[in-house]
């Protein structure tokens, strides 16, 4: 009788510390997916006093940032940087033009208008994940076709296991790009490798590093 009121007593305190947590507090933390990225040569950060990677993980992110981001995560910086961009925008600084150009080129990134990007604006969540899915062959809608809405891909992000669909964090940071990246690694593709695989393939990264990496909790980041 005492064991099945110990028992009961102990369950009772799990739900309750469960109940405590926060939505998606199971995804794994940022400066590890950020760690994790780095490992893999998908990310690069600046080296601090200690010797530590500084990440920058509560910094927002403008559009340029993010894309230059995304880009650099794809292994494809020396490619953009090689590059000879090709886009309509006049309102980028030098320094984002090979991987907004890189991007615009091969459908990540599009403009707020015909001819600019807004480079220094924060980008959204929403934005980010549209590009994220881009990555992985899905289309926004344009006159009634594709996979999602570019402004409300919140959905499929979920379908495709780029989100768990908990509370995402109310400004979005470089932390939690972090986390979509990492997620993004083994989403489910429209077609073909998943991005891990791909990246495997185009020797990014070998075989041997990502299975260490994947030892960590591959659990995926809210929204």
């Amino acid at each position: 009788m005492k064991r099945r009121i110990i028992l009961c007593l102990a369950a009772l305190l799990l739900a309750a510390f469960a109940a405590a947590l926060p939505l998606g507090a199971a995804a794994p933390a940022a400066d590890d997916a950020a760690a994790a990225l780095h490992a893999l040569h998908l990310v690069a950060g600046t080296s601090s006093a200690d010797g530590k990677v500084n990440f920058d993980l509560d910094a927002p992110l403008s559009r340029a940032q993010a894309v230059t981001l995304v880009v650099r995560f794809l292994g494809a910086e020396r490619a953009a940087l090689d590059g000879d961009p090709q886009m309509p925008f006049d309102d980028l600084p030098a320094w984002a033009r090979p991987y907004v150009g890189y991007a615009y080129a091969n459908g990540i990134a599009k403009g707020t208008s015909a001819t600019k990007f807004d480079a220094d604006a924060p980008i959204s969540r929403a934005a980010f994940l549209t590009s994220l899915l881009r990555v992985l062959g899905y289309a926004d809608k344009n006159d009634g076709s594709g996979d999602f809405v570019w402004s409300a891909p919140g959905r499929l992000a979920l379908a495709v296991g780029l989100t768990d669909g908990g509370t995402p964090t109310e400004t979005f940071t470089r932390g939690d790009a972090f986390l979509l990246c990492r997620a993004a690694l083994e989403a489910t593709p429209k077609s073909g490798e998943t991005l891990s695989a791909r990246l495997t393939a185009a020797g990014v990264f070998t075989a041997a590093e990502y299975d260490a990496v994947r030892l960590k909790n591959a659990a995926v980041p809210t929204d």
